[in-house]
């Protein structure tokens, strides 16, 4: 299938890596403050787990725009290129399905904590709680690019095969 390349750099990919450098200098903080001789922060922990969180839900989306989810690729090769672009757009169909209702919940678990608060961040915990809600649109958005070049994909689909 001509597929028009996708690019090497994202919004989610930039910010997951940010959120890695993130997570990564907060653990640093965290084991540093255990031998200086000043008090050690008590936040380290748990900002560096909402960040992790984080990191993995942006990471899903980035790894949605490249297409690059781990895939059993026992059968597909061995399928005609049209029935096989086929059926990786039934996958793309059920998986968008899929994150548009995990959306559904993470928005409502989001609203939810709205008044809990964090044991020792000064915020809510909506901020942890929003990092499904607020990745899993660009996921959709993400899936939804690559169903759109499938279906593009199977109108002029020369005979080559696609992922």
């Amino acid at each position: 299938m001509d597929e028009a390349p996708i690019k090497k750099t994202s919004p989610e990919g930039w910010t997951a890596a940010g959120l890695l450098l993130g997570v990564f200098l907060v653990i640093l903080l965290q084991i540093l403050s255990r031998y200086l001789p000043l008090p050690a922060p008590v936040w380290t922990e748990e900002l560096s787990r909402w960040l992790w969180v984080w990191l993995v839900f942006v990471g899903i989306a980035e790894v949605e725009r490249t297409d690059a989810h781990l895939k059993m690729d026992l059968l597909a090769p061995l399928l005609p290129p049209r029935f096989r672009t086929l059926i990786f757009l039934a996958i793309d169909l059920l998986s968008l399905v899929v994150f548009v209702e995990l959306i559904r919940i993470g928005y409502k678990g989001a609203v939810r904590s709205m008044d809990a608060t964090s044991v020792t961040l000064p915020v809510t915990m909506v901020f942890f709680y929003a990092a499904y809600p607020v990745a899993g649109v660009f996921i959709v958005l993400r899936v939804m690019q690559r169903i759109v070049r499938r279906l593009r994909g199977l109108g002029g689909q020369s005979g080559t095969g696609n992922r």
